[in-house]
């Protein structure tokens, strides 16, 4: 009798269990069989003229973040099988080479190789990706086998708080940060059927999907010295190292380790509202009277003590790079933090800002690595027949010229005049030294030296046409000259022999819509855009429209963004494009409408509260206009053109006082500032 009963209480159980399994498994199934999804891996194969190769996915940010936020890797395409010397770089945005993986670290330490070992063809992949974290290198780790490499660089560490694995803010989870959560979450998205039911959970929730707006999306992920919450990151932090290792070791290669440098003498993000940020600024004040003392040494282990007391931990801590060190009966260790610091140099020669290194900062990584590349690539055969070249003949063979360094100060000019680069206790300073630097180079600049820089490129093309990023640079420059022609020819030369790349798809459609195409050129900025939901058609048509408004085909402009907006009103560049439009036009009312419509979607939008200053100046509504201009300058403190037209607004009200307040944060903030601008700011607006 009791048997009986528990045959039947078994199959009970069995069916509960067994029958929902087997639907999910069925479900998997067809997703598979019609090909719905996202291939969950960093390579995948693809055949051109007879031979197989590896590249990268770019789908495979829709895994790790949500639609609006994901990122797709830097361009790659290696052989199958080949007798290249290949290396490759895992980390985040400072290996992958931010703000211009052109010339980053798997760039330079390629020419460094190939000058060390001419008898082998060398390539380096990078394999470095922005806004990822450990756990998300870990399953980039397990897919370079295909790649069969022969030794792999890990540089990582300064996004295990800020990553997609980060903590949350105020309701953290403590299982969330164990290294299993990660692999289990990542897990479950590379199944069809879990990516079809997020997919359907964002299609449902698109209104409110975040978009990327950089480091001051994470600027309330505070974490204390002294809690659990960054003993269990930096838990996660070496199991993650360790399956990283065992997963380089597993694809036949040798590991080579890199701590994480940070710039020396750079403030703390988090205030002094927070116990630790307290403690960090006064390390950091210490670190200064230390350097003026004379005591270099000292100076720099205080900044580095200020540094992992941090609360806003934008940076790798000292503890990550103890876990780094204490590794190295496992794999090679670069100790780029000691060395970095070592360096007798002005840190702003080597740090863009807290992290990000400069060309000549990446050449010091890239040669550290070289060199400890050397005894593992021996073993292998590999025999380097020369030294280490220096930085300039490395950059030059990268074709690094004035133009790059203009535009890249011109990217990093933009991005430390915003937050959470604000919240430092001296950006005054860091915005002062940026903007001087700027406003040399665009003094320096001049057409010849931009005709040669575009020489050069176009001889770099024709010389190696497979290499993307000379066409890429190219490009750029053809539009500088407003050469359109020739800038389409060489985007559509990027888009066949790069299909799979979304920039370079991005980069045609703009052209062909520029030369009347413009269904063509919708189609292809779609396919620019990360797949998922409606946002690849609606920001292609923003795109495309800001194009034909230049191109004064005003009508066909507003038609696009009247779709855009009838189909969703959450889009805030829609409706302050339209406002631009309207503006122009002399429409102040309809523009007016739009720009607020724009802050209702985004109330940080500082270029609309910009606008709304401009209509109300042409107005003559002094007190408006000043309201306004106020709250741009509230959402960007730094924001010249926002100041400009408050110093003119002051100086009709009379008040000289602070006609010149605002013209002091004009010389920290504008490049194209001059005392001779002080009483003669434009209130007019540039084309977005």
């Amino acid at each position: 009798m009791f048997g009986t009963w528990l045959r039947w209480w078994l199959a009970k159980v069995a069916l509960a269990v067994l029958f929902p399994l087997l639907l999910l498994l069925a479900a998997e199934v067809v997703l598979r069989v019609r090909g719905y999804g996202i291939e969950p891996s960093w390579t995948v194969s693809e055949t051109r003229d007879g031979k197989t190769f590896w590249r990268d996915n770019p789908d495979i940010g829709r895994l790790w973040f949500v639609p609006g936020q994901a990122r797709s890797p830097v361009p790659f395409r290696a052989e199958d099988t080949t007798n290249t010397l290949r290396v490759v770089v895992l980390g985040e945005s400072a290996a992958m080479g931010d703000p211009v993986p052109a010339f980053g670290l798997a760039r330079q330490l390629e020419v460094i190789l190939a000058h060390r070992y001419p008898d082998h063809e060398v390539e380096v992949i990078n394999a470095a990706m922005t806004a990822i974290d450990s756990s998300v290198i870990v399953t980039i780790a397990r897919d370079i086998a295909r790649l069969k490499p022969d030794a792999v660089v890990v540089y990582m560490g300064n996004n295990e708080v800020v990553g997609p694995f980060g903590p949350v803010p105020d309701h953290q989870f403590m299982p969330s940060l164990e290294a299993r959560y990660a692999r289990l979450v990542l897990w479950l998205r590379s199944l069809r059927l879990g990516q079809f039911l997020r997919a359907a959970w964002y299609d449902a929730t698109e209104t409110s999907a975040p978009t990327w707006r950089g480091l001051v999306q994470f600027a309330d992920r505070v974490v204390g010295n002294e809690t659990p919450v960054l003993d269990a990151i930096h838990r996660r932090y070496a199991e993650n190292l360790d399956a990283i290792i065992d997963s380089i070791r597993r694809a036949g290669a040798e590991p080579v380790l890199a701590t994480m440098a940070s710039r020396p003498f750079w403030a703390p993000f988090g205030g002094s509202n927070h116990v630790d940020g307290a403690q960090a600024l006064a390390l950091y004040r210490q670190s200064l009277d230390a350097l003026a003392a004379g005591d270099r040494a000292a100076a720099v282990a205080v900044s580095m003590q200020s540094r992992d007391r941090d609360p806003l931990r934008f940076r790798a801590d000292g503890e990550m790079n103890r876990v780094v060190r204490a590794a190295e009966d496992r794999a090679r260790v670069v100790d780029v933090e000691a060395n970095m610091n070592a360096l007798p140099v002005d840190p702003a020669m080597l740090f863009w800002d807290h992290v990000h290194l400069t060309p000549q900062g990446v050449y010091e990584v890239a040669r550290w690595c070289a060199e400890a590349l050397d005894p593992a690539l021996a073993t292998r055969g590999f025999v380097a027949r020369s030294a280490i070249p220096p930085s300039d003949l490395v950059l030059s063979q990268l074709v690094y010229t004035v133009w790059d360094e203009l535009n890249t100060t011109s990217i990093m000019h933009q991005r430390l005049l915003r937050a959470p680069f604000t919240l430092i206790a001296d950006h005054i300073d860091v915005a002062s030294n940026i903007t001087a630097r700027f406003r040399v180079l665009r003094n320096s600049v001049d057409l010849r030296r931009v005709e040669d820089a575009r020489a050069q490129l176009i001889r770099a093309v024709e010389d190696d046409p497979s290499d993307e990023t000379h066409a890429a640079r190219l490009a750029r420059i053809h539009e500088e000259f407003e050469q359109w022609p020739e800038a389409l020819g060489v985007a559509g030369m990027l888009q066949q022999q790069w299909p799979h790349v979304r920039a370079y798809q991005h980069l045609y459609g703009r052209h062909l819509v520029r030369g009347g195409r413009v269904p063509d050129g919708l189609r292809h900025l779609e396919q620019g855009e990360i797949p998922g939901t409606s946002r690849p058609r609606q920001l292609a048509r923003i795109e495309a429209a800001a194009i034909l408004a230049d191109l004064g085909r005003v009508a066909e402009a507003l038609e696009l963004l009247d779709r855009v907006i009838n189909e969703n009103a959450s889009y805030a560049k829609a409706w302050y494009n339209r406002g631009i439009i309207y503006s122009r036009l002399g429409q102040l009312d309809a523009a007016t409408r739009d720009f607020q419509q724009a802050l209702a979607a985004e109330p940080d939008m500082a270029e609309a509260y910009n606008n709304l200053g401009v209509i109300a100046l042409k107005l003559n509504q002094l007190d408006d206009a000043e309201r306004h201009f106020r709250q741009a300058v509230g959402q960007h403190p730094l924001h010249a053109s926002a100041l400009r037209n408050l110093a003119l607004v002051l100086a009709k009200k009379g008040d000289q006082a602070g006609v010149d307040e605002i013209h002091a944060q004009l010389a920290v903030c504008d490049p194209d500032w001059t005392p001779a601008l002080r009483a003669h700011s434009n209130p007019g607006r540039k084309t977005p």
